[in-house]
């Protein structure tokens, strides 16, 4: 009985698991990476190659305009990758590729805001200039090393077929298993969407139904982050964030909305009021 127990356990942690993987993961970055995908299939259509090389020869000053570039707007860390490959295929230094990954998902202009707002200014000066210096430092640091492991990689991304680390089936399945993946976190979302059940009326007069307009909420993580830091509030019974919709539901009693909006602005989302019921 208890090796049933166990083994009923241990399928449990795998669906998890896989459920994890191809569903809530791949739905917080299928976004991402679809923009990223298609801003590098953009940058590849209408920058000429060797770009970067023939009107920005210096390393530094291209990890320099790169950074200008990536702090106040905000990329993924997911779609930032296909985005740097491409820079990179257009003559951009390793290195300043590594400052774009580094500089573009770690700041943004509401990020930067939220934290001279919420924290002071002092953290925010500390803040940037703790992601300058690291992505100069490291971004050179990778531009000592031989172009010759950064150049293979690119031949395959260029579609060099004499180079390959992996045959031409298995880049093909590949691509078509994460589109069908894809496809299925889009449909799943639509159906669950349209099955979503109302939450059921309070059975106490004392209680009631809050429905929140939140903004900046992009994954799991968010929503995970918003519900408990909002279910710890006084008079707060339940709390369901949609990361999806920008919507927060409070289910409670003596609900002081001034203190929701101290929380949800004190973790960086954006407090958009009661919405229409």
């Amino acid at each position: 009985m208890q090796a049933e127990l166990y083994e009923g356990g241990n399928k449990g942690r795998i669906k998890a698991m896989f459920r994890y993987a191809f569903y809530e993961f791949l739905m917080d970055i299928a976004k991402w990476l679809i923009m990223g995908l298609a801003i590098a299939a953009l940058i590849e259509m209408v920058l000429p190659d060797d770009f970067f090389t023939m009107y920005i020869g210096n390393e530094f000053l291209s990890m320099g305009i790169v950074l200008l570039a990536a702090i106040p707007v905000y990329v993924c860390a997911t779609g930032s990758v296909p985005i740097a490959a491409v820079f990179m295929m257009k003559g951009l230094s390793p290195g300043a590729a590594l400052v774009f990954l580094m500089a573009g998902p770690a700041t943004n202009t509401a990020t930067m805001a939220v934290i001279g707002k919420a924290i002071d200014k002092r953290t925010l000066v500390v803040y940037l200039t703790t992601i300058i210096i690291s992505a100069f430092f490291f971004g050179g640091i990778t531009n000592l090393l031989p172009r010759e492991w950064f150049v293979f990689a690119l031949q395959n991304m260029a579609h060099d077929h004499t180079h390959h680390i992996f045959p031409e089936w298995v880049n093909t399945v590949s691509g078509i298993v994460l589109i069908l993946l894809t496809l299925n976190v889009y449909l799943m979302k639509f159906f669950n969407k349209r099955n979503k059940t109302v939450i059921a009326e309070p059975n106490s007069g004392l209680q009631e139904i809050i429905k929140l307009g939140v903004t900046g909420m992009t994954c799991n993580h968010c929503k995970a982050n918003v519900e408990k830091n909002l279910i710890n509030l006084e008079g707060v019974d339940f709390v369901n964030a949609d990361p999806q919709s920008d919507e927060v539901i409070l289910k409670g009693g003596r609900i002081d909305l001034s203190k929701v909006k101290d929380a949800v602005e004190s973790i960086g989302y954006g407090y958009k009021g009661e919405l229409d019921k």
